[in-house]
């Protein structure tokens, strides 16, 4: 026989489960209920394990006097604190990692100075540039400003291939193109103040 009971009355009265005075026709319901929803046999699981824990060992198993009804509520309560702050924790982690992948997805590489621009003091301006899965065409854009180059793309494909990279500023633009061209699908060559991508 299927339960009519939902989750919302299950855990309204399952704190009377634990009374010896409760009516069998609502024991009975509450357990077809816990055999269908795994979560709610979970709470009352934790439910009788906090109860065991917190029952005072001085008062008998049986007792169903007022205080023993209130170490119940207060077992009840302190589950659904339990279990709010294990739920609003694990949203802030989720809310974490979401806005983590999508500052990643999202970060662009910043434009550099051409090479006429820099001073030879300016030693910030030589930092490292590290693209991360970032496109061929806006890469070799920067390398070639800086370097003072035109890139030519003998494909459209090439141009939108993804690349993590690290530019030193300080390398000569030789080292670079050896870099580049240890890549499977990418093959530089330069002539004429040109570098020309296949």
């Amino acid at each position: 026989m299927t339960s009519t009971m939902d989750c919302m009355e299950f855990k309204s009265i399952v704190v009377d489960l634990f009374d010896r005075e409760t009516d069998p026709q609502v024991i009975s319901e509450c357990e077809r209920h816990m055999a269908e929803c795994d979560e709610c046999k979970r709470y009352y699981d934790e439910m009788a394990h906090v109860t065991a824990l917190l029952r005072p060992r001085h008062s008998p198993v049986n007792s169903t006097s007022r205080r023993s009804r209130r170490w119940l509520q207060t077992a009840a309560i302190f589950i659904g604190v339990l279990m709010l702050s294990g739920m609003a924790f694990a949203a802030v982690q989720l809310v974490k990692s979401t806005s983590r992948a999508r500052q990643s997805q999202s970060e662009t590489v910043q434009p550099t100075i051409s090479n006429t621009q820099l001073s030879e003091n300016d030693s910030t301006m030589l930092k490292p540039v590290v693209y991360e899965n970032a496109e061929l065409k806006a890469i070799l854009g920067e390398i070639a400003t800086y370097y003072n180059y035109k890139v030519i793309y003998k494909s459209e494909e090439v141009q939108h291939t993804r690349l993590f990279f690290t530019w030193d500023k300080q390398m000569p633009l030789e080292e670079i193109i050896e870099t580049f061209n240890q890549f499977n699908r990418i093959h530089v060559t330069v002539k004429d103040s040109q570098l020309f991508v296949e």
